[in-house]
């Protein structure tokens, strides 16, 4: 049976391991949230720097699809205008077919 002094002994003892465990743990549990902060802070000013980056992309895929576009429809708007050529040129030959003279001048 333990007597009244080893249990005051004990238990202070014991009670101290347990408070320095837990203070241990504390410390432990502080670095490694420190480390975790510094580490999401990393990831964050990598994804903020890839935002910028996609962003700048969009903005240069935007400009070279709008010139394409104006491209496109200045090539459009002249084969418009060589289409309407073509036909003015087709239909004023039908209306005034050319007469084929022969060799003595006669149609």
């Amino acid at each position: 049976m333990l007597n009244i002094n080893k249990l005051s002994i004990i238990i202070p003892v014991s009670l101290g391991l347990c408070a320095a465990s837990f203070a241990e743990d504390k410390v432990t549990a502080h670095a490694d949230d420190f480390y975790l902060n510094g580490t999401i802070q990393s990831i964050n000013g990598e994804l903020s720097s890839q935002r910028a980056e996609i962003g700048a992309l969009k903005a240069e895929i935007k400009a070279i699809n709008h010139d394409n576009y104006s491209g496109k429809q200045q090539i459009l708007e002249e084969l418009k205008a060589l289409r309407r050529q073509n036909q003015a040129l087709a239909d004023s030959m039908f209306d005034n077919p050319i007469k084929k003279k022969n060799e003595d001048g006669t149609v």
